[in-house]
């Protein structure tokens, strides 16, 4: 009986063993080779222009938060080696230098809302760890002085969403497990309303200002699946309309407006496992392309000033290689006149 055992135990380990062996083996083959680039839309008008490598960031990271003022931008969170980071660091566009700021008051934090309101960058939501549990927490940090201060929090726990600060106060559309969310955040009276809510249920998605009055909500996914929707969302009378569909259907990206044209780069496919170099531009009434990024990613963010369009972090490949992926790139694409 004692014999039998044994060789059942031995017969257990080696199947164990086997199942733990080409685990790493696939992983592996995964991890080392190149990334999968997904399919994009073909046929677009091209806008020309130029792609050029900043300094890298101090922090290789995915899943950032980044916002734009006076020629600084700040990036927050992210995923970095084994989970989240606390990192919170600026980049200084006209210096092309990178230097480290106080951590985030929240701790380590990622798929997080960051967006430049007034003389602040306000940090908004996010999830704490790998289990992706949300918070509500909403924070401004004072580039003057360096700090941080508590704001009040969101009506409820939220990540993976998109914010936008526009004629001195914050909107911030979708995330996850809302969806739907459409807010805005009044700083004058550090209070959050509920808008009417987006017309489908999205995460993982980007925005842009169109002009003063209207901001472009596009891409993201749900259950898995992305999205091809445009949205405008009109400030004035709080009413969204569809726009012509984004070429590209994809989730995990970083959206920026330049010139009220609303770039969206990169992002991430389910099935099959791959991500984007694809760039596409908006423009109020139709979409082109742009030359592709120099590699791949999701997982990024993306800010502009009057010139250039900047593509910060992310990973090169997708879903669960996302940690071990993760770039300190900083990107810039400036548009040829």
């Amino acid at each position: 009986m004692a014999e039998r055992t044994t060789r059942i135990r031995k017969v257990l380990l080696a199947i164990v063993a086997a199942v733990l062996l080409v685990g790493i083996a696939v992983w592996g083959y995964f991890a080392f080779t190149a990334p999968p680039i997904c399919d994009a839309a073909q046929g677009l008008p091209v806008l020309d222009g130029t792609w050029s490598k900043g300094a890298s960031m101090p922090t290789a990271r995915s899943e950032v938060a980044a916002a734009i003022l006076d020629g600084k931008i700040y990036v927050a969170g992210g995923l970095a080696g084994a989970g989240a980071t606390d990192a919170f660091e600026v980049y200084d566009t006209q210096a092309n230098t990178w230097r480290k700021l106080p951590p985030l008051p929240t701790g380590p934090l990622h798929h997080a809302g960051l967006a430049a309101v007034g003389d602040r960058i306000i940090l908004t939501g996010g999830y704490t760890d790998l289990a992706f549990n949300a918070v509500r927490s909403t924070w401004a940090f004072d580039p003057a002085t360096e700090s941080w201060e508590q704001l009040a929090d969101m009506p409820a726990p939220l990540g993976a969403h998109t914010t936008e600060g526009v004629g001195g106060m914050l909107y911030l559309f979708g995330g996850a497990p809302g969806g739907y969310v459409t807010w805005r955040y009044d700083p004058a009276t550090d209070q959050w309303e509920a808008l009417s809510p987006m017309p489908e249920r999205l995460e993982h998605l980007g925005s842009g200002p169109l002009n003063e009055d209207s901001i472009l909500v596009v891409g993201g996914r749900w259950d898995g699946q992305n999205s091809h929707r445009a949205i405008r969302y009109s400030i004035a009378d709080d009413t969204s309309t569809l726009e012509p569909d984004l070429p590209t259907a994809r989730g995990g990206i970083g959206a920026a407006s330049l010139g009220g044209v609303v770039f969206v780069a990169g992002g991430e496919q389910f099935n099959p496992m791959c991500t984007f170099d694809r760039v596409e531009a908006f423009d109020g009434s139709s979409w082109f392309s742009t030359p592709p990024m120099p590699k791949p990613r999701h997982g990024l963010a993306a800010v502009a000033d009057d010139e250039t369009l900047y593509v910060i972090g992310g990973a090169y490949k997708a879903v669960g290689l996302t940690l071990t992926s993760a770039t300190d790139d900083l990107l810039r694409f400036r548009p040829h006149k």
